[in-house]
């Protein structure tokens, strides 16, 4: 069964990327690559939560947080408050950037750089779980924002829909906008497609939020243990992929 049946099929772009697109959408790859985007959005609804909830409320994802609370303690000049949510966007910047110059520098290849990142994350968040509780909030949470840039700057999309794991803002106006367009009935296979997918992440990041929330409440010091497990199943998936549809996908 193919994706087009089940209403999953981007647009193409070009008759080269026809034959590519029914490959990359086809039923068995495209589900795989739909829990892939679930469990890395719970990650990051997770890896949030952990940080605000058990290190200082200081935003490790949602940067927009971060810069307002900068600025909201910055105008009563409270630097010393303010100055706590300045690293975790210089670190997620670092992230990201690290992870665009993997992939560019593999551009033909985006499966095997996104696992190296992903595997990277699994790394860094091994590290944490084992030093965390013995680290200040200076450096975890922008560590944890580091790991979040990574995230998103490797796995930003599922076959031609774009979604954000770290971070849900973007994935509302997507979900919101998709389902609008279906309903208009305006390009619907795409709309329909966008979407499910961004309603996904969003329900996902919630999930995470949720999990992450209590873990750190309730367990404090492996708080950061399904986490690790999330990411690691979700390496795999992205193995799996890439042993599916090859290289050139």
């Amino acid at each position: 069964m193919s994706s087009e049946s089940l209403g999953f099929r981007p647009t193409p772009t070009s008759t080269a990327n026809v034959a590519r697109r029914d490959v990359a959408a086809s039923h068995p790859v495209l589900w795989p690559l739909l829990v892939a985007e679930g469990l890395f959005a719970l990650v990051g609804g997770f890896m949030d939560a952990y940080a605000f909830v058990g290190h200082g409320g200081v935003f490790a994802n949602a940067q927009t947080g971060n810069i307002v609370m900068l600025a909201a303690y910055a105008t009563i000049g409270n630097w010393n408050r303010a100055m706590r949510h300045f690293p975790p966007i210089v670190t997620f910047i670092v992230g990201v950037a690290f992870a665009k110059f993997v992939i560019s520098r593999k551009s033909r290849n985006q499966f095997m750089p996104r696992l190296c990142c992903q595997v990277l994350e699994l790394s860094a968040l091994v590290t944490l779980t084992a030093f965390a509780s013995h680290l200040p909030n200076v450096v975890v949470v922008p560590f944890i924002s580091c790991v979040a840039g990574l995230q998103v700057g490797t796995f930003d999309s599922v076959t031609g829909w774009k979604f954000n794991s770290a971070m849900i803002t973007g994935n509302i106006k997507s979900m919101t906008t998709g389902f609008v367009r279906w309903f208009q009935g305006e390009d619907v296979d795409r709309s329909k497609g966008q979407a499910l997918v961004s309603a996904c992440a969003c329900a996902s990041f919630f999930v995470g939020a949720l999990f992450g929330a209590y873990c750190t409440r309730r367990f404090r010091t492996y708080a950061l243990v399904p986490c690790v497990l999330m990411v690691l199943m979700g390496s795999l998936l992205t193995w799996t992929q890439h042993s599916t549809i090859g290289d050139d996908a």
